[in-house]
């Protein structure tokens, strides 16, 4: 959700602010808890970024989610924003067995009633998928239930990402009967090889992979994509005339050129964070020759110049600053070098499209128009924008990267409208 120096400070200040480490957290306490009103919270490990990892909790119903911490026993806390720990509004406290496992929950939020609940018991299975050069490291989630389920396999957003990057979306999948396989990306986490960020054929490859590991499975029938950001136009070109794929879900995926969607962002997040116009064209002109030297191998040294330029220029945490020719090169190969203006074409199973209208990263009106050209043929197409949802979906008044600590849950009905599409798949 963040990325560079604001990110490195927020979390070092959150850090110290914070009554205890968020690293030795109790395992055993993730997972789905049914609360006495039928609403539904998990607790999950999100990672902001490789060294910072805590403990989630979000509610499906009211959307609200934040860091949990605790002075070493079973009673936990969250403050009144994501990176915002005090005041204190959420308390969540877990009750044990005469066993010592987790078996319930008490809930209160700001000052309402304390709601009880019980932990929701699952399988959790540790999976490595071979493909190739590569070993895909990853956890496979099932619902307790007997017989067959439906599944869902959990695509990635951009970088070098691990599972615990879906933060709750695995367990909400989970809470509405899905079996739910989650990997680490290539170069990420413990899958292999180390240090190697994937293509976007091998992204591709790895999915289908992770398709035909649970085909062979026997506990599982139908088998879907759930994609966010990067995830999202890849699930499109996973199920291109892929029979396997029943399902597509895209969360914010973009249906246009990488190198146009990063124009975008520069413009849209330094918009919404109130940079002066003069400051997004300096930007957006640092952008566009990156792009050009990314493509073309060539003007390295404006480049270099161009930096030097605007080394004290404060909005360069929004923008790509490559270290060398041979970096940015890398980097249009990976990332800014992709087309996904027809990612959704040949798609045939249904597809639920969900967008924010707060979305900086994604062009959203144009990956629509585009989305809506590729499925022109596809009756199973339902698109859903939510005006109040960022990039994450998480509930905004700008979409600025600027206002990221303070917000305190993903739109409400983002869960709500997933649930009501899900079912025709169960």
């Amino acid at each position: 959700m963040l990325s560079g120096m604001k990110q490195n400070l927020l979390i070092g200040l959150w850090l110290i602010l914070s009554m205890v480490s968020v690293f030795a957290q109790d395992e055993a306490l993730i997972g789905n808890y049914q609360l006495d009103n039928n609403q539904t919270i998990s607790i999950a490990k999100f990672e902001f970024s490789t060294d910072f990892k805590p403990l989630i909790f979000t509610n499906f119903t009211t959307g609200r989610l934040g860091i949990i911490t605790s002075d070493g026993s079973d009673k936990f806390v969250s403050g009144v924003g994501l990176l915002v720990n005090e005041p204190i509004d959420v308390r969540i406290n877990f009750t044990r067995n005469k066993d010592g496992k987790v078996a319930g929950v008490s809930y209160q939020e700001g000052t309402s009633s304390t709601i009880n609940g019980k932990k929701i018991e699952h399988k959790s299975k540790e999976i490595n998928i071979q493909n190739g050069e590569a070993k895909l490291s990853g956890t496979l989630l099932i619902p307790n239930s007997k017989g067959k389920h439906p599944a869902i396999i959990l695509l990635h957003g951009s970088g070098s990402l691990s599972r615990t990057s879906f933060g709750p979306f695995p367990y909400f999948f989970l809470s509405q009967g899905f079996a739910v396989l989650i990997y680490d990306k290539r170069g990420a986490g413990l899958s292999e090889p180390k240090d190697k960020r994937a293509t976007l054929a091998e992204m591709r490859s790895d999915a289908i992979a992770g398709i035909n590991f649970l085909k062979k499975r026997k506990d599982i029938s139908k088998i879907g994509l759930w994609g966010t950001s990067q995830g999202g136009y890849l699930a499109g070109l996973v199920a291109s005339k892929n029979k396997d794929v029943g399902f597509v879900i895209n969360q914010s995926g973009m249906a246009v050129t990488a190198a146009e969607q990063d124009v975008y962002r520069v413009q849209s997040e330094m918009k919404a964070d109130n940079f002066t116009d003069t400051e997004i064209a300096e930007a957006v002109e640092f952008t566009k020759l990156q792009l050009e030297v990314g493509s073309t191998g060539e003007n390295w040294q404006e480049l270099e110049k161009l930096s030097q330029k605007y080394k004290d220029r404060s909005w360069l945490d929004y923008v790509y600053t490559p270290a060398s020719l041979n970096e940015v090169k890398k980097v249009w190969q990976t990332d800014f070098g992709i087309d996904a203006t027809n990612s959704y074409k040949d798609v045939k199973c249904p597809v639920l499209a969900l967008f924010g209208g707060l979305d900086t990263s994604t062009p959203v009106d144009a990956t629509i128009a585009n989305i809506k050209k590729n499925l022109i043929n596809n009756k199973n197409l339902q698109i859903v924008t939510f005006p109040k949802a960022n990039h994450s979906f998480l509930e905004g008044e700008t979409g600025g990267k600027s206002e990221l600590p303070k917000t305190k849950r993903f739109v409400p009905d983002l869960f709500v409208e997933m649930e009501k599409w899900l079912r025709k798949f169960k």
